[in-house]
């Protein structure tokens, strides 16, 4: 049996405003996609399936002011733990990598997200691979 597997990619440069909260950034639209169990909407990824998957995310973002900026990865709107990378406190482009593991526990669709907060920065690429274990 052949896993599910996701690819997407946003090359869309967003702004996103200084927030303590965090502004959602689109995961963008699939590049390659294989089974029904994941998908995406542009702006989330979805989970239609219970198990385990391995999530690779990467994210350029260059601040705009000298306030760092973390990127966060929320499945259903809760923090993932451990799925959290910061730039420095500088204007300097970095490309941070967020790689984990979810555990989709439900056969409703799972949502996972991502949100920038921090500083005001702007955002070039995104890229998300998921693979169900």
């Amino acid at each position: 049996m052949r896993n599910a597997l996701l690819q997407t990619a946003n090359t869309a440069a967003t702004t996103v405003s200084a927030s303590t909260a965090g502004a959602a950034i689109a995961v963008g639209s699939p590049v390659r996609r294989r089974g029904w169990q994941v998908t995406s909407d542009g702006s989330s990824i979805m989970f239609y399936s219970t198990g385990y998957y391995a999530v690779d995310v990467n994210v350029t973002v260059a601040p705009t002011t000298a306030v760092s900026s973390e990127v966060q990865l929320y499945l259903n709107g809760v923090a993932v733990p451990g799925a959290v990378a910061s730039t420095p406190a500088s204007i300097a482009t970095c490309t941070l990598s967020i790689p984990t593991t979810i555990r989709v526990c439900d056969c409703s669709a799972a949502v996972l997200t991502i949100k920038v907060a921090g500083g005001e920065a702007t955002v070039s690429n995104v890229s998300v691979r998921v693979v169900q274990e």
